[in-house]
């Protein structure tokens, strides 16, 4: 056997494994809802990969839209009639962002019950109360830099700024599980 033939199977045999690698990889992503022992779904919240203004990914800081300029007669799935069944249409839509798992994620507001609804794909992935976090997006939209910092005892705190007048005033928040810690404001 020639010294070219043999590089060709080894050539075959190394794609054979990057494509086997590949399709196994797909196969370990995290799955979109999981399940508890009794066959329940347990509901997970999604966070942003990216929340500040950057320019590069994300150009407006308005976070949430009025879902009056929402067309819900669109092909909906079981999981987004339910919803609407449910609880009515929401009355702000965010706009769909990638999660830190790079899922594709819609949001759903509902005011009046002050309730939160995340879907990946059509399908209900977390129910549940509206938050200091969503709420701070709601008035302020997405912050001008966002930094993310370890407390004492391992929680995580998210701390938004945001600047008026080239950043000679403004305003900072820190949120620390959902709920804001601290606010400042400075001029």
């Amino acid at each position: 056997m020639s010294r070219i033939a043999s590089m060709g199977r080894m050539g075959g045999a190394a794609a054979c494994a990057v494509l086997v690698a590949t399709l196994a990889g797909c196969a370990s992503r995290t799955p979109v809802v999981v399940y508890d022992s009794a066959g329940e779904p347990i509901m997970r919240k999604r966070y942003a990969k990216r929340v500040a203004v950057d320019h590069f990914y994300r150009f407006r800081s308005t976070a949430y839209w009025s879902a009056l300029d929402s067309d819900f007669s669109r092909r909906l799935s079981l999981d987004q009639e339910k919803l609407l069944a449910d609880l009515g249409r929401p009355d702000l839509v965010r706009r769909p962002f990638r999660s830190c798992d790079n899922e594709r994620v819609d949001e759903w507001v509902y005011l009046q019950t002050q309730r939160l609804a995340q879907l990946v794909g059509g399908q209900l992935v977390y129910e549940g109360p509206l938050t200091d976090y969503e709420r701070v997006l709601i008035q302020y939209g997405y912050p001008d830099r966002a930094r993310e910092t370890m407390r004492t005892g391992g929680s995580r705190c998210l701390l938004w700024s945001y600047w008026e007048d080239s950043g000679a005033k403004g305003r900072e928040f820190c949120l620390s599980k959902d709920a804001k810690v601290h606010e400042w404001e400075w001029r």
